[in-house]
C-alpha cells in the first residue's frame, strides 16, 4: 500500500515538482512558464492529498461503463415472479443481447460477493417519488461495510501507526431509469405491494423473438427498495444528484424501441 512509502512518495512528488517548475522557466517564455509553474504546483499539491487521503479505495464494477455493445441497455423490467410458490417483487434490467444481460448479471453478484442471497444491503434499490405518477428508480452498490471492516480489523493490511485516521473512497456506478405511469395505474397498486415485502429479485434480461426473457434461473435476493420522496432526499444520497427525466424527451429511442417488445413469460435461460 502507498501509506507504507508515504514520505518517500511525498517528497519524490515534491522533488519532481520543483524540476518542473525549474525545468519549465528554461524550456518556456516567461509568460507561458508562469502559468506553467502554477499549473505544477496545483498538481503537485493535489496528488499528495488525493493519494493519501483515502488510503483504500474500493472500486465496483459497473456494467454501462464497459459494455461493448453501445445502447445495450433498453430499461427496467418490474414483475411478479412465482418461486417456489411464493410471489416476489423482482426487477430485471433489460438488455438487447444475451450476451449483455448475462455479463450484468455477473457485474451484480459481485457487488454482493458473488452470493446469491444479500442479507448486507450490499445492493440497493431505491424509488424516488418524483411528482404525481412520476418516479425514478436507481440500482447501487451498497454501503459494503463488511469491506470497511475487513480493513480497520487488518485483514489486507494495517496502516502505518502514525498514519491518518482510516477512510474508505467508494467508485460507485449508479442505474437509473425514469418514468410516467400516467397511463398504468396499476403500477401504483404494484409499489404499494412492493412495500409490504421483505425481499425481492434482482435479475437482468434479454430480448428474444421481441420479448424480453430472464436471463438468470436462481435471481439475486435482495433486500426491497427504500421509498423516498423527491424533497426529502439530502445531498450525501445518489438519488438527490440525479432528477428525473422524462424519458420522451431523453431518450425517444429506447421509448419507441420498449414500445415494440411484446409481453410474455417464456422460461428464463441460464
Amino acid at each position: 500500500m502507498l501509506a507504507r512509502y508515504k514520505p518517500l512518495v511525498k517528497w519524490g512528488i515534491r522533488v519532481l515538482t520543483a524540476l518542473s517548475i525549474i525545468l519549465g522557466f528554461f524550456a518556456f517564455p516567461a509568460a507561458v512558464a508562469v502559468p506553467f509553474a502554477v499549473l505544477c504546483a496545483v498538481a503537485g499539491w493535489l496528488a499528495n492529498n488525493i493519494l493519501f487521503r483515502h488510503p483504500y479505495i474500493l472500486v465496483h464494477a459497473g456494467t454501462d461503463l464497459i459494455m461493448e455493445e453501445r445502447n445495450a441497455r433498453i430499461g427496467f423490467v418490474w414483475s411478479k415472479r412465482d418461486l417456489r410458490g411464493r410471489f416476489y417483487p423482482e426487477l430485471s434490467v433489460l438488455y438487447e443481447t444475451r450476451r449483455a444481460a448475462k455479463f450484468a448479471y455477473s457485474v451484480f453478484r459481485s457487488w454482493n460477493n458473488n452470493r446469491y442471497i444479500d442479507e448486507a444491503g450490499n445492493i440497493v434499490v431505491s424509488v424516488v417519488h418524483e411528482s404525481g405518477r412520476k418516479y425514478t428508480v436507481f440500482l447501487y452498490p451498497g454501503a459494503r461495510a463488511h469491506f470497511k471492516e475487513q480493513v480497520q480489523a487488518g485483514f489486507f493490511e494495517r496502516l502505518p501507526a502514525d498514519s491518518e485516521p482510516y477512510l474508505a473512497s467508494e467508485m460507485k456506478p449508479f442505474y437509473f431509469n425514469s418514468a410516467d405511469y400516467s397511463d398504468r395505474p396499476e403500477m401504483m397498486e404494484f409499489f404499494e405491494w412492493v412495500r409490504g415485502q421483505e425481499e425481492m429479485l434482482l435479475n437482468s434480461c434479454y430480448v428474444r423473438q421481441n420479448t424480453p426473457v430472464p436471463y438468470a434461473r436462481h435471481p439475486l435476493r435482495i433486500q426491497v427498495p427504500d421509498f423516498h420522496e423527491r424533497s426529502e432526499l439530502t445531498r450525501d444520497m445518489i438519488e438527490y444528484h440525479k432528477a428525473w427525466d422524462d424519458p420522451n424527451k431523453a431518450c425517444p429511442e429506447t421509448v419507441a424501441r420498449v414500445s415494440e417488445l411484446s409481453v410474455g413469460k417464456p422460461k428464463p435461460e441460464e
